[in-house]
This record gives structure tokens, sequence and C-alpha cells, in this order.
């Protein structure tokens, strides 16, 4: 079922599927909610599963604030008190886990545990950066369609392509019924997002690190160090995925998922 609260006079948009201990997903720079298909469908046989579509994205309107990572953070939490949920897990996809650790910064008491899928806690390096403001410009010359259609196909590992062609053109045409705005202010968001490696020591709590051995945006390298750096996060290898596991490997990312969250003391 999809849901509507506001915030500010802000519209957030998400979707509440299945009962028991839940579960918050939190999707990627250019998706919404619904990019997660069958993975959210198979969780709620077993969880309470809201997936949030973060501000900008999908129904959801486009954040003014600033510090848009912990505005992404806030907006999460009226999401939770208005479902009346004391504590979840929540699993963070690429960009949702940078809002994941701004949550986990702000309101730790809240979460069991979460999972960075497909993420880090690194800031933006200053290449990193400057790809952000091409893509912002590219926005501003009407040329939204030149990111899509080569962001998109990057998430996925190089050999999947083919076999994920369907979901190539469905995450399309999620993101380009996205806002123009909605996707300038997170590219702002994503460039000014501060470090949080100290969130991977400070949190007390389950920590799971997904990672895809074929991914073209994060190299196993880099997350095997940052497993290296922060003792208490489980690092999970999805041996053919890109930065899609839930797509490219969905029922050993609803297993480990599944698994992860029944551990946890609820």
């Amino acid at each position: 079922m999809e849901k509507t609260i506001y915030r500010k006079g802000e519209r957030i948009n998400y979707e509440c599927i299945g009962e028991g201990n839940p579960i918050v997903l939190l999707h990627g720079y250019l998706e919404s909610h619904k990019v997660w298909g069958d993975f959210r469908a198979e969780l709620a046989r077993q969880f309470r599963v809201l997936a949030i579509d973060l501000p900008g994205f999908g129904a959801s309107d486009e954040h003014k604030m600033v510090t848009y990572m912990d505005g992404m953070a806030d907006a999460i939490y009226a999401v939770l008190a208005a479902e009346e949920i004391n504590q979840c897990f929540m699993v963070g996809h690429s960009m949702g886990g940078y809002a994941t650790l701004a949550f986990t910064d702000k309101y730790a008491d809240r979460l069991n545990g979460f999972c960075l899928f497909h993420s880090t806690p690194y800031s933006d390096t200053e290449e990193k950066r400057e790809h952000r403001r091409r893509e912002i410009d590219l926005i501003d010359k009407g040329k939204k369609e030149l990111i899509i259609s080569y962001n998109i196909p990057n998430t996925f590992a190089d050999v999947n392509l083919k076999k994920y062609e369907d979901e190539v053109n469905r995450i399309k045409e999620i993101a380009l019924k996205t806002k123009d705005d909605g996707i300038k202010n997170a590219l702002k968001g994503m460039m000014q997002r501060p470090d949080r490696h100290y969130v991977l020591h400070d949190f007390n709590k389950p920590m799971l690190l997904i990672a895809g051995a074929k991914d073209n945006h994060i190299s196993l390298q880099i997350s095997k160090t940052i497993a290296e750096n922060a003792p208490k996060l489980q690092l999970e290898v999805f041996e053919n995925s890109g930065h899609m596991g839930f797509i490219e490997e969905k029922d050993k990312a609803v297993n480990v998922i599944t698994e992860y969250a029944n551990k946890l003391n609820w």
C-alpha cells in the first residue's frame, strides 16, 4: 500500500507491505521505491517492509534544505514516527546508504542495525564532485536523458547487461520521471556530505556491507578496505553482481538480508 505524509509542507511518499519486524529500504540515485521490485515483495513474506521515496525522487517532493543528507534522515524519521516504528533494520542502496549513515548519526536509537548495499562512508573526492557538477550542468541544459542513458546501464555488471535488459529499461523509466530539481538537489547533497567513517566505529549494533565483485562504481577492494577499517562491519560479497545486487542476485540478497535481520535483537 502506498502512503503519503507531509513534513513541513513537503510530501513524503512510501510503500508499506507485509507484516512482522520492520525493514526500511532506501533507494539510490535516479531511483525510487519502485526500484526494489520483487526483492521487496520477497522480504515482505516475513517482514513489514517500508520502501521510501527519498526527497526529490518518486512521488516525494524535492527537498529544499541545504544539509541534504540530514534532511533525508529527518524525512525517514517522520515516516517511522507516522508508522509508530521505534526500531527497524535499515537497508540503504548507494545514495540510500549515505542517507542511512546520516540517519544513524542522528537517530541511532531507532535502529536495530543497518545494511549498506553497494555504498560507502566516504565523502566525495574532488574528481567525483566535478563529475556531479557536470551532471548538474547537463540537467540545466535539458540533457537529463544523457545522464540516464549512461548511469543506469553502468549500475549493472557489464556481463549482466543483456540478461537484465528489461530491468535496465524499467529503471531508466523511473529515472526519466524524476524531477530535475530533485536530481540536482541530490547531486549537491552528495557533493557536500561528510565522511562518516566514525559512524561505523561508534554504532554498537549489527552492521552489514554488501559489495558487488563486478561493481563499476565501487571496487571490491574499496569495500574490503572499508570492512578492514571497521571491525564491527560484516562484509558480504556478491560475486556475480555489479551495483544492483538486489536485482542481479535477488535470491541471494533476500536470503542474506533475511538471515541477518532474523538474528537481530528485536
